[in-house]
Order: C-alpha cells, then structure tokens, then sequence
C-alpha cells in the first residue's frame, strides 16, 4: 500500500481467517457486505475475505458524504459492514458491522474456507456516477468480471507485471488495477488515499516501477505534460472515461517510444470494457482515436432506431452485449 508490503501467502492466509469469522457471523453465499474502509491493505484483505464467504462486496469510498453512503448502503440491501471503529458511526443500520481488524483473528485458522461459489453468483455491486440522476446499481457477478480480465489480449498479465491502484473504488476500472494484478500473479501497489494524486502517481510509479497504467483520459494528459517520469517504467498505459486525446497520446508515444497505448470504452454495466484500441504510433497525431473492437466474448453493434444493423459510415445507436 506504498509502505508496506505482503505476499499472496500472507494475503490468503490473513483473508481466510476474516472470511470464516464472518460466514461464523452469517456472512454467506448470496449476501452483500458493504466495505467502508480507506484503500490500503486491509482494505484489499476484506474484499478477498467477503469473496471467499460467497458474498459480493458492495465498495463504500469515506469520502462519500454520509448520506450518499446511506444510500447507497439501503439501495443494496447490505447485510454486512466491514469498516474501522473511527468510520462504523458514520453508517449506522440494520446491518452487522465488523470492526476487527485481521491480526484480531487469529483464533480462526489460515486454510481456505472451500465455500461453494458459482461463476453467476454476485461478485461486487457497484453504482454508476449518477451523472443523469440516482445513482444506479449494478450487480456484477464472478463470470462477468473474469470474463473482462482473462484470456484477453489487451490486458498484460504475468508475475513480472506491476500495477498501480489509483482510481476511486466506486470506479469499475478499479477492479483492473486490483484483479487485473491478482488473478495473474503480478505485483499491484494501492495508492494512499481515496483519489489519484498526480505528483503521489508518479511517484509511486517509479519507486516501485510500475509497468501498467490505468489512468483516466484527463489524468493521462496531465501527466503526460507535467509528470512524464511517470511513465518511465510503464509499458502499458490506458486513457479511458472521456475522449482519448490523440496529441497527448502522440506526445507520450514520442517520450517513451515503445510504449503502449490502450485506449478503453465501457459504461459501467459492462465491467470495465465493452471495446479497447491499441493506438498505433505515428509521425504525427491521430485525428481521432476510435474506441476499438469489442473484447473476447463481447460485441458491439451500430443499430438504427428500428435496430437494423447500420452500414459503415452511418450514424445510430451503440448497442453492447455479452459477458460483462
């Protein structure tokens, strides 16, 4: 968590132990646990540890103003809330609170739980940005997140890989940054604090030689104009959530030749990406970036309003479909 560090050993065996004092709690296959806690190890260890029980995670980022986290906490239907004593007043409810901390749970044995979960159980909740009203839920189940980070070309996995955690927890592509790392392998250092940090970013970056980037399109440019060092050990860089900015991808393409450049689409309804492009390096920006072409097992398709397929060059609706 930029500090300290653990293994996956000492990962799985502090998350066993949280995971079977909570199914002794109740905690079980089809649940929801609200996770309240600020990003850093803990913080990973209860969302493996409320997976392991069978139970989806629903993530509650602190710096949500108490009544959003109300809110979102009833639209759910949480059962469960992990937090710390310092957060557990600020979300009261009819739910059963957990504030043990993992080292408080050692009369709990290390082995895995071996709790049954199948792939169209719900994985995680998640609320969209709530940027046309209401915030809505999201319901993500364990295919349609293992769908979008394995077996897929674009995402690059290996122990050798090194990740950096940095987008809100209530952003979907903060499950590539965390699963994307930890379902390969590879190393993923979590970010202090709730929101990326520019200058904290690079930093960290090249401290612990991060390898992939996921970063919004606005972050990208920053960073690309004034932390560029960011990028010194980075071979794969995203730009996603707005409009890929092709001068910005080309000037980062000239500090750092050889490195790629993915440019990512999706709403949140399709975990993460629906359509990713490689952006090919040139002598001169792009006119535009396109979105790209859908990931293995999903699709995408131009209709026009009586949902006949569109011919190229046609302007109609996007329509999305298949696992995400």
């Amino acid at each position: 968590d930029g500090e300290r560090r653990i293994t996956y050993a000492e990962l799985n065996a502090a998350a066993n132990r949280w995971a079977r004092h909570l199914s002794s709690r109740g905690l079980g296959r089809g649940d929801l646990a609200g996770v309240l806690l600020e990003r850093g190890i803990r913080f990973a260890t209860a969302l493996l540890a409320v997976l392991k029980t069978g139970a989806a995670h629903v993530l509650l980022d602190p710096d949500f103003p108490d009544e959003r986290l109300r809110a979102a906490a009833d639209d759910a239907g949480i059962r469960h809330l992990l937090t710390r004593p310092s957060l557990a007043g600020r979300l009261e409810g009819p739910w059963t609170v957990h504030t043990e901390a993992p080292g408080e749970l050692l009369s709990h044995g290390p082995g895995n739980p071996g709790l049954p979960v199948a792939p169209d159980d719900p994985a995680c909740l998640m609320f969209t940005s709530g940027s046309t009203g209401r915030p809505k839920a999201i319901l993500s189940s364990h295919r349609n997140l293992v769908s979008t980070l394995i077996g897929q070309p674009y995402l690059p996995t290996g122990p050798d890989q090194v990740y950096l955690q940095c987008s809100p927890v209530s952003w979907d592509a903060f499950s590539l940054e965390l699963w994307g790392g930890l379902l390969h392998g590879g190393t993923v250092v979590l970010q202090p604090g709730q929101k990326p940090e520019p200058a904290l970013v690079a930093e960290l970056a090249r401290r612990h030689g991060v390898t992939t980037l996921l970063l919004s399109a606005t972050l990208f440019n920053y960073l690309t104009d004034e932390h560029p060092e960011a990028f010194d050990t980075v071979t794969t860089a995203f730009t996603v959530g707005e409009a890929a900015s092709p001068a910005h991808v080309h000037k980062l393409q000239r500090l750092r030749p050889g490195i790629e450049v993915v440019n990512g689409y999706g709403p949140a309804e399709v975990m993460i990406f629906a359509t990713t492009h490689t952006v090919e390096p040139g002598e001169r920006p792009h006119p535009a970036i396109p979105i790209g072409t859908p990931l293995v097992d999903k699709a995408s398709h131009v209709l026009d309003p009586r949902l006949n397929l569109c011919p190229p060059g046609v302007t109609g609706e996007l329509y999305l479909a298949g696992e995400g």
